[in-house]
């Protein structure tokens, strides 16, 4: 990336500002001049900022440190020019990391070490929204208890120099690495970019346009739904301004520039986070006049938990929000939904099927999630039986089928990829599942059996 004029490089040059050499050249001087000459020296207070005792590195250290950690930043995608987040206290590991991403002709931006959970979070999201300035390829190098304040313990590669920094990610990127990878999304997930200001601005900041400028209709499927079943939420974001503005281009709640909150009868919020970040494609463009974006959702389950626990009125609210030349700018809008209370013991034993985790991540992937074994086991008891076996019915009992299956129409294990893909999940008539052998049977062992058996019965 070039901020200055080939005229500027010149002058720099010629005034003896600038030397031509780089950093890795500087570095390899002092390297070839005393390779064991002390080179970096760690604050003697870094346990209290920094896993482990103070370190003492030799240049030939720092070099192999520097050499280590570009290329797993390589392996993770690091390219030229490609922006590099940054945020450790000044300790040994700085140093070496700004080396490393220069070693690879990428950007080193800083962030604050003292960063809260809600400033991290709104600077990143506000960083993401300027994405159609910045490199899409990122990733952030942080400490384990920095990572923490993502929303998970850290995660990295054994081995990844150094020991004490892991390639850190929130928790829903950790979700999407897991069980869709995909080489473009990468931890960190957002771009970053230090060449215009950024802030730490809180949701009360937000300046939402006005109806004759721009509308957010959010419409559900269905304004009642039975105790574990997933609502349909979709929602339209549409320019009534009469001239094209700056908006979005992606309104998912994946694309992270959309939110979704849900809010109970008693003004209890839990938010609906996305299980996916798909913010590859996604930036502020001019939205024309009278046109429109649109995206959906099950409102279900997330690693916030269960949108709707229990029975009873909530509020669900759409929020998409993005920068505007630093300032915070959005649209909102929501609809009242009802969870209906369990009339029968079909609708009792239906919900504790489905308010289970493993169900939620099926439903968050949009089904087809065959390595939730547990998820198929109770989704395939869902289908088939109305009423657990052997429960007395109650009054109101005498549907075919619960109400909740009503939202999962179009999420139920298909029962041919079922047997390809985990024969061990396949259900029997009467619901009940078949274990998965406690080990693998040695190859033949099997047929041996069945030779036995038929051999003992000619006996007989």
């Amino acid at each position: 990336m070039r901020l200055y004029s080939e005229e500027q490089v010149a002058g720099f040059l010629r005034d003896g500002w600038w030397s031509g050499k780089t950093w890795g050249d500087l570095l390899a001087e002092h390297v070839r001049g005393g390779p064991d000459r002390v080179s970096l020296v760690d604050p003697a207070n870094r346990e209290s900022i920094m896993d482990g005792p103070p370190r003492r590195l030799t240049w030939a250290e720092v070099a192999d440190e520097v050499d280590r950690l570009a290329r797993s930043l390589h392996r993770a995608g690091i390219r030229p020019d490609d922006v590099v987040g940054l945020q450790l206290p000044n300790c040994a590991e700085l140093a070496v990391a700004y080396l490393a991403v220069a070693r690879l002709g990428a950007i080193a931006c800083p962030f604050p070490v003292q960063y809260a959970t809600h400033e991290l979070t709104h600077t990143l999201n506000q960083i993401h929204q300027e994405q159609e300035t910045t490199a899409d390829n990122s990733i952030m190098t942080t400490t384990p208890s920095v990572a923490d304040v993502l929303g998970g313990p850290a995660t990295g590669e054994p081995g990844v120099f150094p020991d004490q920094i892991k390639l850190a990610h929130n928790t829903n990127v950790r979700h999407h690495l897991n069980h869709m990878p995909d080489p473009v999304i990468r931890p960190g997930g957002w771009p970053f970019a230090s060449w215009f200001p950024t802030g730490a601005p809180q949701a009360a900041d937000r300046h939402d346009f006005a109806p004759s400028e721009l509308t957010l209709t959010v419409t559900a499927e269905t304004g009642r739904v039975a105790l574990g079943q997933p609502l349909n939420l979709s929602w339209t974001m549409t320019n009534t301004s009469g001239m094209s503005l700056r908006a979005p281009n992606d309104v998912r709640i994946e694309a992270l520039f959309a939110s979704i909150t849900v809010t109970d009868g008693e003004g209890r919020e839990r938010p609906v986070r996305p299980f996916a970040i798909l913010c590859e494609g996604a930036k502020v463009r001019e939205l024309g006049a009278a046109e429109s974006v649109s995206a959906s959702t099950k409102v279900f389950w997330s690693t916030g938990g269960f949108a709707f626990e229990r029975p009873g009125r909530y509020r669900v609210d759409v929020a998409v929000s993005w920068s505007a030349q630093g300032v915070l700018v959005g649209v909102q809008g929501g609809v009242d939904v009802f969870v209906d209370y369990p009339t029968s013991n079909a609708d009792n034993h239906a919900a504790d099927l489905v308010l289970h985790p493993e169900v939620g991540k099926w439903v968050a992937l949009g089904g087809d999630a065959y390595h939730l074994g547990e998820a198929c086991r109770r989704l395939q008891q869902l289908s088939q039986t109305a009423v657990p076996t052997g429960a007395r019915a109650l009054a109101g009992d005498g549907a075919a089928a619960p109400r909740v299956l009503d939202g999962f129409a179009d999420l139920l294990p298909d029962r041919k990829k079922l047997a390809k893909l985990r024969p061990e999940l396949i259900a029997d008539a009467s619901g009940s599942t078949a274990r998965e052998p406690s080990r693998t049977a040695a190859p033949g062992r099997a047929k041996r059996a069945a030779k036995a058996r038929r051999r003992a019965g000619r006996k007989r």
